[in-house]
């Protein structure tokens, strides 16, 4: 028959004194999570049991150089995985399986790299999430407070006459293009009228001088 011991210990004056072990009761003694990260020859390794998925992920972060973003409300049961030889891209893969999750690149000097790694909601929580931030504006914008309504309207109008103000000095610039223009034509009209009579007046006196010489 297999026996099992049990060690029990008492307090004595601060220090713990170990009784006798019991044949027959079992031991209890708690798994604690374990985690190991390196990179070998072969590629990485990855072993975890019980690891929780930010502390695997931030691990890789250290080890490889990019960063990690876990939005709220993600669930994050316990990783086991035992990985020997894989690129960073299998690991992520086999971490992050079954969840919504999205890689990011950058170009670098050895090529494409993972830069970034996001751990999303399932897309029925996001469409979700997004429903209740609508429902909780939509809310807010009822219950806005009096004073603030007629703040609001009050910078509308503002805007508003601001608006029809800068097309009445648009019209007006226009008007006072246009009379400026039919001024300049009238002036250039006078002045080709004023060298046509001096025009005419000058055949009549070179005659004259023309006629007295001979």
């Amino acid at each position: 028959m297999l026996a099992m011991s049990f060690v029990y210990g008492v307090v004595v004056a601060g220090v713990l004194v170990a009784a006798p072990a019991v044949a027959g009761e079992p031991s209890v003694v708690a798994d604690a999570p374990s985690l190991r990260v390196e990179r070998t020859d072969a590629g990485l390794r990855v072993a975890a049991d019980g690891a929780r998925i930010e502390d695997v992920l931030q691990e890789l972060a250290e080890k490889e150089g990019f960063e990690v973003e876990i939005q709220l409300g993600v669930e994050r049961p316990p990783v086991d995985v035992d990985l020997q030889g894989v690129t960073l891209e299998e690991a992520l893969r086999t971490i992050l399986r079954r969840r919504n999750y999205a890689i990011s690149y950058a170009e670098t000097e050895n090529g494409l790299e993972v830069s970034r790694v996001q751990v999303l909601l399932p897309e029925a929580a996001v469409q979700t999430t997004a429903r209740q931030t609508a429902t909780r504006s939509q809310r807010s914008t009822a219950t806005m407070a009096p004073e603030y309504q007629q703040y609001l309207t009050r910078r509308r109008q503002q805007a508003e006459q601001r608006l029809v103000q800068q097309a009445e000095q648009r019209r007006r610039a226009q008007r006072e293009a246009r009379l400026a223009e039919r001024r300049r034509a009238w002036v250039e009209r006078a002045r080709q009228a004023q060298r046509a009579r001096e025009a005419q007046q000058e055949v009549p006196l070179r005659r004259l001088l023309w006629e007295r010489g001979r």
